[in-house]
């Protein structure tokens, strides 16, 4: 669905003869085929989501950078990029919402589970849509 998502921005920017949204789309795109090629498969949603949050991430981090020296044209460029990829992530499940979704892990579970379970059934379930420090702390506090 993400991927779908980007190609389609993609083609609209290329149409519209947006460069400045279309390479950095096409940069993503190229590198998920060439991940794609070496696992020997497609990609999964959350791999995708992961890429996406990397790409956004890196661009913040040199906007950041730029903005340190005083460069403000590439620091425009990098927080334009950031925005352009974090609006293909997923929403993030606020803390009440994830609490409740661990919970209803741990009471569905037929004996106590460990950490590490909570948090596979979790990526399982609701993979990009939460911060995994949050969960991890949320599932430790309520395992206890």
């Amino acid at each position: 669905m993400i991927l779908e998502q980007i190609k389609a921005a993609m083609l609209a920017a290329r149409k519209a003869r947006d460069h400045d949204t279309s390479s950095p789309l096409g940069t993503f795109l190229g590198d998920v085929e060439l991940k794609s090629k070496n696992v020997g498969r497609p990609l999964t949603e959350g791999e995708l989501v992961a890429m996406v949050r990397k790409y956004a991430e890196n661009a913040k981090e040199m906007a950041q950078a730029y903005g340190d020296r005083r460069d403000g044209e590439n620091s425009d460029k990098y927080w334009t990029e950031n925005e352009l990829f974090s609006k293909f992530l997923p929403k993030q499940m606020p803390e009440a919402e994830l609490r409740q979704v661990i919970n209803l892990i741990i009471a569905n579970e037929i004996v106590k589970p460990k950490q590490g379970d909570v948090m596979k059934a979790l990526k399982e379930q609701y993979d990009g849509q939460y911060d995994g420090k949050s969960a991890a702390a949320i599932a430790k506090e309520l395992l206890a």
